[in-house]
């Protein structure tokens, strides 16, 4: 199974952690985007990533990294979640 996180300011967030509607939205989106990538197989060994993860000063400011088998797998779902 992936391990998902999102981190903002060093601190994991977990959805009960947000106030707002829009802090819930982008939340929703930032895991539903994360969910699709952890599908994607590497074309070389067939293996999906074993940890995206998203870190930020905000919600809104994310930028997300991958470990996985290679960096072939690493390279493109790095570009695709830019």
């Amino acid at each position: 199974m992936i391990d998902i996180s999102v981190k903002v300011n060093g601190r994991e967030v977990r959805h009960s952690d947000l106030r707002t509607e829009v802090e819930k939205a982008l939340m929703d989106n930032t895991i539903k985007v994360m969910q699709e990538a952890a599908r994607f197989r590497c074309p070389a060994h067939r293996q999906t990533a074993l940890r995206i993860t998203a870190t930020g000063l905000s919600l809104t400011q994310l930028a997300f990294s991958v470990d996985g088998c290679c960096r072939i797998l690493k390279g493109v779902l790095e570009e695709s979640l830019e």
